[in-house]
């Protein structure tokens, strides 16, 4: 499956739902990162270093969504 800009948004789109930072997709060189924003400022940091594949860039955001999901139900038990 071929994974374009749409679809790295939807799955960001999840990633808030899920988590109290504010994430978003930053592009450049024909590459991808996943950044938020920092409370009170304009500034944002990143989470993914350098320029990535949109393909490689939604398998990190979706390793993160399934590892707040795991650690939500280890703290449920």
């Amino acid at each position: 499956m071929r994974i374009n800009r749409k679809d790295l948004e939807v799955v960001i789109q999840r990633l808030n739902k899920m988590s109290k930072q504010k994430y978003r997709l930053d592009g450049a060189y024909g590459g991808w990162q996943l950044v938020y924003e920092i409370e009170d400022t304009t500034a944002i940091n990143q989470v993914t270093y350098g320029f990535k594949p949109a393909r490689e860039l939604y398998d990190i955001i979706y390793a993160i969504i399934r590892y707040i999901e795991i650690e939500s139900k280890k703290n449920v038990e």
